[in-house]
């Protein structure tokens, strides 16, 4: 399955690493790369950039000089685009972790 964004407005990039320490975890395959675009989230095993992209580090200044600041979820380090994006996910692994019975 694939969702594309259309180009225009800031999106941000970045690994989730508790969804992929949740993965290792309980051997689950969720969506560890989110895309943030305003108030919307949206999870894929895989993004395309369509356009220019942008590596950022909090506490330093992008190529527009602002100073980045963590994002809301503590990533440090993500991308920025406004550019087209494509977010794949992967159906057959896209499905909440199972409890094992012990």
């Amino acid at each position: 399955m694939t969702r594309t964004i259309r180009e225009g407005r800031l999106c941000r990039i970045h690994v989730n690493k508790h969804r992929i320490a949740s993965n290792l975890k309980h051997g689950s395959t969720l969506p560890t790369i989110t895309v943030k675009r305003g108030n919307e989230n949206y999870y894929g095993h895989a993004v395309e950039v369509r356009g220019p992209v942008t590596l950022v580090t909090e506490g330093f200044p992008g190529p527009d000089g602002r100073i980045r600041k963590q994002l809301s979820c503590g990533a440090r380090v993500y991308m920025e685009t406004r550019a087209a994006i494509v977010v794949h996910v992967f159906p057959d692994t896209a499905k909440q972790p199972v409890a094992c019975s012990a």
